[in-house]
């Protein structure tokens, strides 16, 4: 049977931003790594990459509406303009 993995797993910390958009950060140093999922997916596509770099970088991840944690329902217009 399928469990989904919780994000305290892999990340440090969540945040909730606007329209209840989850974003999760793993690390505290070194460069920046923004990572953006694709359509369908969600930011636990980052969760191993960013357990494997915490000690290097700074890993910053979030969910598209309407994928992963986001509360905010996906419609029919899935254009860069709508996402952002």
């Amino acid at each position: 049977m399928y469990e989904p993995l919780e994000w305290t797993d892999f990340f440090d910390q969540q945040e909730i931003f606007e329209e209840n958009t989850p974003v999760y950060i793993n690390g505290s140093k070194g460069p920046i790594l923004f990572c953006l999922h694709g359509l369908g997916l969600s930011a636990m596509s980052f969760a191993v990459l960013a357990r494997e770099l915490k000690d290097y970088l700074t890993l910053i991840t979030f969910d598209w509406r309407g994928h992963g944690n986001s509360t905010k329902p996906l419609d029919d217009d899935v254009s860069e303009q709508t996402l952002i």
